[in-house]
């Protein structure tokens, strides 16, 4: 077992309290102020940049999903639900712009913010990756501070477009659905 899995499924659970659960005594508003962490799918063939990658996601509050090319991304994808992309582009099996057009082609999948990772800072690649449409685009190596804010800012255009459709809808609580992952 490696570090692919999200953090704290291999460590020892602490003692768990009898959990009640919202409907059972529980006050409701406290249950439901609790917001649901973003989770965010890293994809690199590299373990040590994985693994650097998804610490300093976790550091900054993100629930992290790993995979090491995209062909395990896409599993992933449909196994759970997934915010936002962070890839690098050079890896075997399906590199990341095999993985980006992909995600792409599907319909619900152009909602899904992703970002490509990687040390080609080449102009380019850079086009590509802008001609593709990518979200943005980050170069190794990278701060932990710049990372965060990239997947930040992301992640809340995001909620401020599905705020708008919802509102646009009437329907409150909206969530852009994802087919890839069915949620």
């Amino acid at each position: 077992v490696h570090a692919t899995l999200v953090r704290g499924i291999l460590s020892p659970a602490a003692p768990r309290r009898e959990s009640r659960g919202p409907g059972r005594g529980v006050n409701m508003a406290r249950w439901q102020e609790r917001p649901v962490p973003d989770v965010v799918l890293v994809v690199d063939d590299e373990e040590l940049v994985r693994e650097l990658l998804v610490e300093m996601l976790e550091d900054a509050g993100f629930v992290v999903v790993a995979a090491c090319n995209g062909a395990e991304a896409l599993e992933r994808l449909a196994a759970q639900r997934v915010d936002l992309v962070l890839s690098d582009i050079s890896m075997p099996v399906l590199d990341g712009y095999g993985l980006y057009q992909r995600l792409r082609d599907d319909a619900q999948g152009t909602t899904l913010p992703f970002i490509f990772l990687t040390a080609h800072g080449e102009r380019p690649r850079l086009r590509q990756a802008k001609e593709l449409g990518a979200d943005d685009y980050l170069v190794k190596p990278v701060s932990a501070e710049d990372l965060v804010v990239a997947v930040r800012a992301l992640l809340a255009r995001r909620r401020k477009l599905e705020a708008a459709i919802s509102d646009r809808s009437g329907l409150r609580g909206f969530r852009v659905r994802n087919s890839i992952v069915g949620i």
